[in-house]
């Protein structure tokens, strides 16, 4: 198995909290760019096992917020939306 790295660990979280591998590989570059990420720049292909699990979890927390936006911008009724805010709708379960 190869080395899993800080961008594959993040893309399989987008990936788990609803996103399309494609999605989840369009956000990654969005945050890979990202001003608010730039002290990752040359860590993104590092190996995940060698950072403290508080550097991933800050990293996701960024990279979330990135996610919550592209997904407000382009697909504002993606179900992954509810998944990455934490936020149940209302009408959830009822007829329309």
């Amino acid at each position: 198995m190869g080395t899993r790295t800080i961008t594959n660990e993040l893309t399989i979280m987008l990936i788990n909290h609803g996103l399309w591998p494609d999605e989840a590989d369009a956000i990654m570059a969005l945050a890979m760019a990202d001003e608010s990420l730039q002290s990752m720049r040359d860590r993104w292909n590092d190996d995940v096992s060698e950072y403290p699990f508080r550097v991933i979890t800050t990293t996701w927390l960024l990279v979330k917020r990135i996610a919550l936006d592209w997904v407000n911008a382009n697909k504002p009724s993606h179900f992954a939306k509810m998944i990455l805010s934490g936020e149940i709708p209302t009408n959830l379960g009822t007829a329309n």
